[in-house]
């Protein structure tokens, strides 16, 4: 099993769609966004962060991570709905200045 370590969260309560943006530390290296969406009948889940588009007249939606199998994934989405990191303290998002001197693999 990987290891996960939570590098921010920040919460959006204004917004209908969007509860919280997390960013999750893959083994040390690889840093995935993940969003966790309202849905409207009041339920929650938390997916990786993408987009939408239209192509053909029809809106797609596209993912900002491609996973080579399930395994990975579910894992993430366990650690996040686990909130095992969480101790009665927010995480902060750090700015990217604080991030600069980090080698990030992109």
């Amino acid at each position: 099993m990987a290891n996960f370590e939570l590098v921010s969260i920040e919460s959006f309560p204004e917004d209908k769609y969007i509860k919280e943006v997390a960013y999750v530390a893959v083994n040390g290296g690889y840093r995935l966004g993940y969003i966790h969406k309202l849905m409207q009948n009041g339920g929650s889940f938390w997916d990786v962060m993408g987009c939408s588009v239209t192509q053909g007249g029809e809106k797609q939606f596209m993912k900002g991570v491609k996973f080579q199998d399930n395994f990975l994934q579910e894992d993430i989405k366990e650690f996040l709905q686990k909130r095992k990191w969480e101790s009665g303290r927010s995480i902060a998002p750090r700015s990217m200045d604080e991030v600069a001197d980090e080698r990030l693999p992109f």
